[in-house]
C-alpha cells in the first residue's frame, strides 16, 4: 500500500525532471535520484506519445581529457502538458 507521504518512484521523478524542460545524464541521475541505470528508466518511460531523445555530449574526464556521455531530454515538440 502506498501512503500519501511516500517518495515518488525513480521513473516518475525522472519523468517530471525531463518534462520540466531539463536534460539528464547518468551522473546527474545518480546524484539527484539515486538511479544507477538511467538508460533502463528511459526505456521504460519512452512511449509513442512521449519520445525521450538522446544526444551524446562531451564532459570533462578525471584524467583531464573529455568523455562522451548520453544526455536525455524531451524535445519541445514532444512535451505533453501535465495532467490537471
Amino acid at each position: 500500500m502506498i501512503s500519501a507521504h511516500s517518495k515518488p518512484s525513480q521513473a516518475s521523478a525522472i519523468l517530471a525532471h525531463l518534462q520540466s524542460g531539463q536534460s539528464l545524464t547518468q551522473l546527474e541521475a545518480r546524484r539527484l535520484f539515486g538511479c544507477a541505470r538511467l538508460a533502463s528508466r528511459i526505456h521504460e518511460l519512452n512511449t509513442p506519445v512521449r519520445q525521450i531523445s538522446r544526444r551524446m555530449i562531451l564532459v570533462p574526464s578525471r584524467e583531464g581529457g573529455s568523455a562522451r556521455v548520453a544526455e536525455y531530454f524531451i524535445p519541445a515538440t514532444s512535451q505533453t502538458p501535465a495532467a490537471e
